[in-house]
């Protein structure tokens, strides 16, 4: 599987899953309306616990007023039950996606945690192991990208650095499916994009 299946499965997945339409489908992979509407009908007929999902997801927004997150937040959605069927549906594809999105975020955060105690506690240098001009003295974490963290290491720490960022990442929050990691080593964010490690 190439970069471009890969694009084209994830707009697949996650537009379906998040409620995209036919029209929107057929935009977004430059295809006609009724395919996407093929491909929409084929993906729930193969991934009918989705369908189910996203129907139970909707049911509960509209019986309670909001949903939840694997963790307990609460997202309210009054609109959910508007007469305006353009902001109701918005509220549904809302309902949809709070729990997963919002689940994934909350692990990231408790991942994030770990990584900033186990980095401060089990990676030290010493300064003569770094150059002070070029390179910072002790790993720490710059930002997130969506789900990803992003770490600035030492090169000579780059390597124990990543394993232990894909260890937290995977480890944190045990759910019943495995959560699986890719890390890179670059100078930049691209080239770490580029360079997986094993």
């Amino acid at each position: 599987v190439d970069h471009d299946h890969r694009r084209l499965a994830k707009t697949v997945n996650f537009g379906i899953v998040y409620g995209i339409s036919p029209f929107g489908l057929s935009q977004a992979l430059g295809i006609a309306r009724e395919s996407a509407a093929e491909y929409i009908f084929r993906y729930f007929d193969i991934h009918r616990g989705i369908k189910r999902y996203c129907k139970e997801q909707i049911a509960l927004a509209k019986k309670y007023g909001y949903v939840e997150t694997l963790f307990g937040f609460r997202r309210k959605l009054p609109e959910i039950n508007s007469e305006n069927k353009m902001v109701a549906e918005s509220a549904e594809r809302m309902a949809i996606n709070t729990p997963v999105q919002g689940t994934a975020a909350e692990i990231l955060k408790l991942a994030m945690i770990e990584l900033h105690r186990k980095l401060k506690s089990e990676i030290r240098m010493s300064k003569s192991e770094t150059n002070p001009k070029f390179e910072c003295r002790n790993p720490k974490l710059l930002l997130t990208v969506h789900d990803e963290l992003v770490v600035e290491a030492p090169a000579a720490k780059a390597k124990k650095v990543a394993k232990l960022v894909k260890e937290v990442m995977e480890n944190e929050v045990k759910l019943c499916v495995p959560v699986e990691v890719e890390v890179g080593i670059g100078g930049n964010w691209d080239s770490a994009k580029k360079n997986v490690i094993k």
